[in-house]
């Protein structure tokens, strides 16, 4: 298993330096006009390689599907899942890895649309499968979504606004109870992309998740990212990214390493 992860870094790589650049956020489903689709079924497959710009951290890849079936041109029912696995057997805070919460959902690709710009909308449950999730002891969760997106041209914008509401068996999250579970949550963010020709797209944003714990304490994760992509067919997609996600703004760099996380990904749309 561990030299089958190495191969695919290796691979991964070699896909990605053939281009030139960093490849990444070719257009995104929120980026794209939504095609009608030719079946009533359809599914997405991604694989990534990510590691922390920390010194003590290691890679980590991830593998991820989405699986929607089209009950009209303005309804689909979707099914996400994932995978993830360290590089080295021996890599720290294994239990993020395993696979990924479920989510189960419906989502309108256009409850509004205009000449440049579009309204979508989804409604999703999250099953914790995950072992963080189970150990945190969360029974399910509920997010309802909207995405505005507006396009001049070169140049695009996408707004994104989530509720979350969610249900744990108790109201801390580790048997110290030093760590308090969070029932509400409002996730918002912004992205500008720049569309350097037909294949080739760059984008940056940020955003702000904020919480409320059990004990009533609000409290908010500050998140940006920079990424650039390259669609080598309207199936197939190559991705790069930087991130960086912390709880406030510190004194520390903002590419501070224990908060950032690089990444390379392709995806493939069937």
């Amino acid at each position: 298993m561990k030299k089958f992860w190495f191969l695919a870094s290796i691979y991964m790589t070699f896909l990605t330096s053939c281009w030139g650049s960093w490849p990444v956020w070719a257009q995104t489903s929120q980026d794209r006009s939504p095609l009608a689709p030719s079946s009533k079924w359809s599914s997405s497959l991604s694989w990534s390689t990510s590691r922390n710009m920390d010194y003590y951290s290691d890679y980590f890849t991830s593998l991820s599907s989405d699986l929607r079936y089209h009950v009209s041109d303005g309804l689909a029912m979707g099914l996400g899942f994932g995978y993830s696995q360290p590089i080295k057997d021996d890599e720290e805070q294994v239990s993020r890895y395993g696979f990924d919460d479920v989510s189960v959902g419906a989502i309108w690709p256009q409850l509004m649309k205009f000449p440049n710009s579009r309204l979508s909308g989804s409604l999703n449950a999250i099953l914790p499968t995950s072992r963080a999730s189970q150990k945190a002891s969360l029974l399910t969760s509920i997010e309802a979504g909207l995405n505005y997106f507006v396009r001049w041209k070169w140049f695009g914008i996408s707004t994104s606004h989530a509720a979350i509401f969610s249900h744990y068996e108790f109201d801390t999250a580790d048997e110290q109870g030093e760590v308090q579970n969070s029932p509400y949550g409002l996730n918002n963010s912004v992205t500008g992309s720049i569309y350097l020709s037909p294949r080739f797209t760059v984008s940056g944003g940020g955003g702000i998740y904020l919480y409320q714990n059990y004990s009533g304490k609000n409290k908010q994760v500050l998140s940006a990212r920079t990424s650039a992509s390259f669609q080598v067919s309207q199936q197939f997609s190559l991705q790069a990214a930087y991130s960086w996600r912390d709880t406030l703004i510190t004194n520390n760099s903002f590419l501070d390493d224990d908060t950032t996380t690089a990444s390379l990904s392709m995806s493939y749309t069937f």
